[in-house]
C-alpha cells in the first residue's frame, strides 16, 4: 500500500469529525446530569448516549489561558487524546472544562491526565 493511501486510511479512521462535536442541547445536557471528575487540570463531565459514539465538548476559558495559542494548543492535545482513545469511549458524552492550574501544566501532564480519564471512563 502507498503511503499516501496509509495515512489517508489511518486519518479517516481516527479523525476528529463534526458528528463527534457535542451539539448546543446535548453539551446542557452533559452540563447539567454528567457524572462529574475534578482533577487539578480538568473538570470531567460525562454522560451516557444512545448513539453508540463517543462525542466531546470543551470549555477552555480565556480566564484560565488568556492567550488564544494557549487556549488553541490545549484545545488540539485534548482533541488528540480522545480521537486515540475512541474506542475506550464509546457510548459516552464528554465535556472537559479547564481549570486554574492548567497554565503551568506541560503538555505531559495534560496527557497524562486525559489519559486517566479516558481508561477510567471505560470502566464504567
Amino acid at each position: 500500500m502507498p503511503k499516501a493511501a496509509y495515512v489517508w486510511l489511518l486519518n479517516s479512521l481516527f479523525a476528529f469529525r463534526r458528528d463527534q462535536r457535542l451539539i448546543k442541547p446535548d453539551f446542557k445536557a452533559v452540563l447539567d446530569d454528567g457524572k462529574r471528575r475534578v482533577t487539578p487540570l480538568f473538570v470531567y463531565l460525562a454522560r451516557p448516549n444512545s448513539l453508540g459514539k463517543a462525542r466531546l465538548g470543551m470549555i477552555i476559558t480565556k480566564k484560565c489561558l488568556p492567550l488564544s495559542v494557549q487556549r488553541n494548543a490545549v484545545k488540539r492535545t485534548i482533541r488528540e487524546s480522545f480521537r486515540l482513545h475512541q474506542q475506550h469511549t464509546q457510548g459516552w458524552d464528554v465535556v472537559i472544562i479547564s481549570r486554574y492550574r492548567l497554565p503551568a501544566a506541560k503538555t505531559e501532564d495534560l496527557n497524562h491526565s486525559l489519559e486517566r480519564y479516558w481508561r477510567e471512563l471505560a470502566r464504567c
